[in-house]
């Protein structure tokens, strides 16, 4: 994965198209401070994009460690 930021983003504005990005990527730098959280969360919704609704804590490839 190259860019988790994207991935995050991409996720984010297709369950949610009406915020902005730079909200988005705001809340992004507070959830996922280091590179390796942000990987993890990049992952996480990439496999299973309904985690952001779900209400879940868990998942495959969750951001816990």
């Amino acid at each position: 994965m190259t860019d988790p930021r994207a991935v995050v983003m991409e996720v984010v504005l297709g369950a949610e198209p009406q915020l902005a990005p730079a909200l988005i990527s705001s809340v992004i730098d507070q959830v996922a401070v280091a590179r390796a959280e942000l990987r993890r969360l990049a992952r996480a919704l990439h496999v299973d994009p309904g985690l952001l609704t779900s209400g879940s804590l868990t998942g495959r490839g969750c951001c816990r460690r």
